[in-house]
Parts: structure tokens; sequence; C-alpha cells
């Protein structure tokens, strides 16, 4: 299957399917394995995809250093790289500068495509505006080292609408998926960017791993066995329909996840999903509707905990008893995983530091102790 390509800034055609490196494979202790990494990342290249996205602090600040690492010896030449800007570590304008030099450095490059002020919400695009960022993005593209300049989005449709009226992007990066088709920026900001000629790239097409395996009432209503796809395939197809939609982008960890995720998304033309399928995605996100409860993606922005409660495993745990609506075998894998390792919700005291940076918007504290009160 043939990678599609699309339209996209200053006349590159990107591919329909980005990478991301937010979840590159890992060794057992939870460090980034770069020789796995690195060969998954060449062998995305060498299958059409030519769209690779990293920030500042994923993979405990890893990702840049491998993502740099994995495209010497002739690949970087074959694709664009997308880098953020994490605006919260910027006090004055001379930080953007500093913090941008650190990622080229990280990166070894001479220039990075697509430069963007990461995870824009009212705190972080106030202080994007009192640091002067867009000023100080400019000087570093006017001295040839940023290519375009963008951002991504984690807050509410009216803020993104001002923020895509205030600049001239050259791109922008939105969540979007079956389920959270009202969420954030949303169908109305997707759309809306759409109609101001500014390129889309989705982020958490299947959010996190949640629409790779659905909840029981999900499987019940749709069983995988008469779908004749999986469901990460019916996900992903429906993000590569969308005409507004430029790149969906994985956060990928193995080859197969790069050929099964590149086979769904190049045979989905814009606009080609058939009647019985557009039924069967409308079907599942009313299932959906009714049954969610913790947004949350695995993103892990808001780790490492101090106290060292492992969030993202206690919402994947509760939100699994929530799906199937049981909780005693949820209650034995929270004791069993965490508990006994002493990463359950006991630990924590309430500092807020997770909640700072949660792309969701969730009441970390309050949504781990409710939580806890059920699984512990």
């Amino acid at each position: 299957m043939k990678m599609q390509y699309r339209k996209f800034s200053d006349g590159f055609d990107i591919s329909a399917l980005g990478c991301g490196t937010m979840r590159l494979p890992c060794l057992a202790n939870g460090e980034v394995d770069y020789d796995a990494a690195m060969g998954m990342i060449r062998y995305a290249v060498d299958k059409g995809i030519n769209y690779f996205d990293c920030a500042w602090f994923y993979h405990g600040e890893h990702s840049e250093r491998c993502l740099g690492k994995a495209l010497k010896g002739g690949y970087r030449e074959k694709v664009r790289i997308a880098d953020k800007l994490p605006i919260w570590e910027c006090k004055t304008s001379d930080d953007v500068r500093r913090v941008f030099d650190i990622q080229m450095s990280r990166l070894d490059v001479d220039h990075i495509d697509y430069y963007l002020i990461h995870s824009l919400d009212p705190n972080n695009w106030a202080n994007a505006q009192r640091v002067d960022a867009l000023n100080e993005m400019e000087k570093l593209k006017q001295e040839g080292l940023i290519g375009n300049i963008g951002f991504s989005f984690h807050a509410e449709h009216a803020l993104f609408r001002e923020i895509i009226d205030s600049y001239n992007w050259a791109m922008c990066m939105i969540q979007y998926n079956i389920i959270d088709i009202d969420f954030q920026a949303g169908n109305k900001g997707l759309k809306y960017a759409h109609s101001k000629g500014i390129p889309v790239v989705i982020m958490e097409p299947l959010k996190g791993s949640a629409l790779v395996n659905p909840p029981p009432l999900i499987r019940e209503a749709y069983p995988q066995s008469e779908l004749g796809m999986s469901y990460a395939d019916i996900a992903l197809k429906f993000l590569a329909n969308h005409k507004e939609i430029a790149c969906v982008l994985s956060g990928m960890s193995n080859k197969s996840h790069v050929d099964a995720n590149m086979a769904a998304v190049a045979s989905t033309p814009i606009g080609s999903l058939s009647p019985k399928l557009k039924e069967i995605i409308k079907g599942m996100q009313d299932i959906y509707g009714r049954i969610s409860n913790i947004p949350c993606t695995k993103c892990k922005y808001c780790l490492p905990c101090p106290q060292n409660v492992a969030i993202d495993t206690v919402f994947e745990i509760y939100n699994s008893a929530y799906g199937f609506g049981s909780y005693g075998n949820h209650r034995g894998e929270y004791r069993n995983t965490l508990t006994s390792k002493g990463q359950d919700v006991s630990r924590c005291n309430k500092c807020g530091k997770c909640a700072k940076h949660c792309p969701q918007g969730i009441d970390i504290i309050a949504k781990l102790h409710e939580a806890h009160s059920v699984l512990g």
C-alpha cells in the first residue's frame, strides 16, 4: 500500500500518516530503546512517512535526541521535523532562544522545519504573549533556523479561534478522534482552521490506546470478527476521510504499528468511507458517549509524581473498571500493580504539580481520589 500525500505549508506534500515520538519503544526500565526506536523511525521513512514530531520533555527529554540520531545517514533530507517550544519554561523573551538552542543541539540539525508553541491553553497563551514568543520565533525564522511557525492546542474552542485569528500560522495541531468530536477545538475548530487555509495535524487519533482496545459494550455491539478490520483501523479511517485533515499523527512503538497504521490511512482517500462504516462509527460514538469517564490519554505530561503515584496507571485501571461496569477484579489489579509497589493514591499529598500540564484539563487530584475510593 502506497502512502497518500496531502498539501501542507510552503508547498510541501505531507504524508497522510505522521510519526510521533511520545510512545517510542522502551527497555524494561522505561528508558528509550534507542536501537529499536531508530530502526522503527528509519523503517517509517522507508515506507513513505515524511513528518516526524517530537517535544522537549517526551521520554524524559530523549525524544529529540533519538529522532536526531535516527535521521542521520541521509534520512534527514527525506523528512520534515516538527518540534515544540515548551512555553512554560520561558520566563523572559531570552528564554525562547535559550530553549530553542538546546533543542537544536539535541536534534543535531541546522534547522527545524515546523516549530510549534506547545500545548496552548489560557495560561500558556498568556505566557507566550508576555514573553513575546512569536516575535522571538520570527527572528529565528529570519535567520533560517525555523522553517514554519505553528502551535499545538489543548483548551476550549473560543480560545482556539482567538489564537487562529491572531497570527499567520503555517499549521496547527489539535486533538481529534471518534470520541473527541466536541472536545477542546473539536470539529468546529477543525473546520475553522481549514476555512482559514491553516493545515491541521491530528494528535491522539487513538486516544492513547483507548480506541485500540475498546470497552465491552463496544466489542459486544461491534464484534471485530464481523467488522473485517481492527478497531484501530476504524479510528484511523475516520480521520483520514476528512478533507480538513492534512496529517494523522500517531505515536507508534514498533514496525508492526507502522505497517498497520499506514495500511489503514493509505487505503482511505478523502471522502471514501462507505455508508456502512459511517453507520458503525456513529453507533460507536453513541456508546462511547454513554460510558466515558476520565479522558486520560496516557501522555504522561503529569509525571513524574513527587510522591511516586502512577497517575496514568490509576486512571487506566479505573477507566477499565468503569467501562466493564465491574470493580472486583480491578480492585485486585490496583492492589497488585500499584499498592504493593507504593504507587497508589494513598501516597498523594495533593501538591497539584500533576494538574499544571494536563492537556486534557483533568482535575487530576479529585479524580485520583475518586478512583482510590472505589479501587483502594
